[in-house]
């Protein structure tokens, strides 16, 4: 018997394979060598997988109505379509339960659905054959139909892409049509994607001829809503007046009383009313009728305030047409590109217990009532300054009332404040002390380099838990370290001008050199001690330091015995924080899980400063709140790698 020979002991003899009178082989490479090393790098490579997708959808297409595959017959409308049992049950749970669930239809040869159009079933159909559906091609009555098929034949996946299309294709014509599919086959994304467009073109919702078409439970769900945003409740109260004049059998004591409760009358007057009721006969009576009675019920009862939602998008910008009404350098702060670190490019006030002249805060104008959850501060951080203050809001200059307080706290840089949604057109920020904390001077203004409001459908749960607006940062604060001054931005650090040209902290000259890390958080290095400085306060029960290799012998030796970790909110009232456990990793990070407490500043104090010759260099420095700790302890006594 001839023994076998391999692709491998074929390219090693030559045999068979080339041409003498042309020196090349069969396959057109010049030379055994070069065959091998193309096979290894290209052809081998590919032999390895085969993937005929592409034609194995189109074998499975001629599956479709063709009675030679075929064992059953499906009757949609009227219409006979040859289908195989065993392929539509594993491709639609529907099938599966009819064809194989001992139903009646089980053993029946010809099988009718009932209540479905035969060419969105078509559709359909085709979807489950090839896995694909162009919805593009399609009108949107048809996608809607399709959908409808889709949720009774239980195909999730295909009504999932159906309603992302849908979203996508949201308009004043057929938002009305969208919002009831939504409701019917109760599609949250639709529902909320279709109540957001009518809440945000409102008026021109109340001006479009499809609104008197609207069944009077669908008008007053929207009209409840106060994210429905309108200019004035008179408008409202016109547009129901006429919707009533359209819809004459509608009109009762009942449907009345129902629309005028959505309606906030508070905020229309007698005579305006009256007015407005004038040219609509119909409804004139019996809106005069119980006009009267709902004054007087929602006399003691708080007034709805309708405000505008726009996602996750500043408002507080020119061209929102915002308008800051008090304070220094008043437009500075709201203008996007203004990045420069000087005082001149911030909109200040002066302090209210300073003592100084000029005006006691900074407040902001929107152009409309927003709905406003989130708002970012940017603060004049030159150094190792701190700032305290509180933001206080309004719909109407008269009532304010406080959502941010951080008197007792020293910020700086980038401030994320996150507070429970409500409607805002008013914005007053007021700084109540500014102090360098190297020299404890107190300075007498408050700098805003920067200002952004907006409603951020970024969940702050998922983020962090919000608890007085003090954030418990879930995910950590990873603070990186510099330790040479040359390395930093210019445009972000500024230094004393005495220790302007010193690069590294062995030149003892680093006191008051101070050194930002990311999102605008700092430290520097005093006596006995490092210090550093957060953006703002944060609820945290870990943290942990990394210091330079430099310092691997020193860590492990006496860290433990000569420092101790001390928190402040305001830099001048120090305590020890009571440690839980303490890991030391590799001789150079320490981890610390600790009592659960705020704080603005964290110090690293030199207990034993005889011992010591000198400061360890931090590298990094993290922080966070672990709701899991009893799990991430576990953890690290195995692998210390947080």
């Amino acid at each position: 018997m001839a023994q076998k020979r391999t692709i491998t002991d074929v390219l090693a003899n030559n045999i068979d394979f080339v041409d003498e009178s042309k020196q090349t082989n069969t396959f057109g490479f010049n030379s055994t060598d070069d065959l091998y090393s193309r096979l290894t790098t290209n052809e081998l490579i590919e032999s390895k997988s085969i993937c005929l997708t592409d034609s194995f959808v189109d074998d499975l297409s001629t599956m479709l109505s063709n009675h030679e595959f075929s064992d059953c017959i499906l009757r949609v409308d009227g219409t006979d379509i040859a289908v195989n049992r065993a392929f539509l049950s594993v491709r639609c749970p529907h099938f599966k339960a009819l064809f194989y669930g001992q139903m009646k239809e089980t053993n029946e040869s010809v099988i009718e659905l009932k209540g479905i159009k035969a060419e969105p079933f078509q559709h359909v159909l085709r979807f489950i054959y090839t896995a694909s559906l162009s919805l593009h091609l399609l009108s949107i009555d048809t996608i809607i139909d399709v959908l409808s098929v889709a949720q009774y034949l239980c195909l999730q996946e295909l009504c999932d892409r159906i309603v992302h299309h849908l979203v996508t294709t949201i308009s004043l014509d057929n938002v009305f049509v969208l919002h009831s599919v939504a409701n019917e086959y109760s599609f949250a994304e639709l529902i909320r994607a279709t109540n957001l467009f009518i809440d945000q073109n409102a008026e021109h919702i109340l001006m479009n001829p499809s609104f008197n078409l609207l069944s009077i439970h669908h008008l007053i769900d929207m009209f409840k809503r106060d994210s429905f945003y309108v200019t004035t409740e008179e408008i409202l109260l016109d547009k129901v007046c006429h919707w009533f004049e359209q819809n004459e059998d509608q009109l009762n004591e009942t449907t009345v009383e129902m629309v005028l409760s959505s309606i906030c009358l508070r905020n229309i007057s007698n005579d305006r009313f009256i007015s407005i009721l004038t040219p609509y006969e119909l409804c004139h009576q019996l809106f005069t009728q119980f006009y009267g009675k709902y004054r007087k019920s929602l006399r003691n009862t708080d007034k709805m305030v309708r405000g505008f939602v726009c996602l996750n998008q500043n408002v507080a910008t020119n061209q929102m047409n915002v308008k800051v009404t008090k304070g220094r350098y008043r437009y500075k702060m709201i203008n996007e590109t203004n990045r420069l670190y000087y005082r001149r490019s911030a909109t200040s006030h002066t302090i209210r217990y300073s003592g100084g002249s000029g005006e006691k805060s900074i407040e902001v104008e929107l152009s409309k009532v927003f709905f406003i959850n989130h708002i970012v501060l940017v603060l004049f951080d030159v150094g190792m300054q701190g700032f305290s203050y509180f933001i206080e809001v309004s719909i109407n200059r008269k009532t304010w009332h406080t959502i941010v307080d951080y008197k007792q706290y020293l910020c700086r840089s980038y401030q994320y404040l996150f507070f429970k949604c409500q409607p805002i057109k008013y914005i007053r920020i007021s700084g109540t002390k500014s102090m360098d904390m190297t020299t404890k001077i107190q300075n007498t203004t408050f700098d805003v380099l920067h200002f952004e409001c907006m409603y951020s459908t970024v969940c702050p749960q998922l983020v962090a838990k919000i608890e007085h607006n003090i954030i418990k940062p879930i995910n950590k604060v990873i603070c990186d370290i510099d330790n040479s001054v040359k390395n930093h931005d210019r445009k972000i650090l500024i230094v004393n001008q005495k220790y302007e040209k010193t690069e590294t902290l062995k030149d003892k000259e680093y006191r008051h050199i101070v050194f930002p890390f990311y999102r605008g958080s700092a430290y520097c290095y005093t006596n006995n001690s490092l210090v550093i400085h957060l953006t703002q306060p944060f609820v945290i029960n870990w943290m942990s330091f990394e210091f330079k290799n430099n310092w691997c012998h020193f860590v492990s030796a006496v860290f433990s015995e000569n420092f101790i970790i001390q928190t402040s909110c305001d830099y001048e009232n120090w305590q020890t924080i009571n440690i839980k456990e303490i890991f030391i990793n590799e001789m150079r990070r320490i981890v610390y899980f600790i009592e659960e407490q705020t704080f603005v500043f964290v110090r690293l104090f030199a207990i034993n400063p005889l011992n010591i010759s000198s400061l360890p260099e931090l590298d990094t420095y993290k922080c966070a709140y672990l709701s899991y700790l009893s799990k991430q302890r576990q953890m690290n006594r195995k692998k210390l790698k947080i």
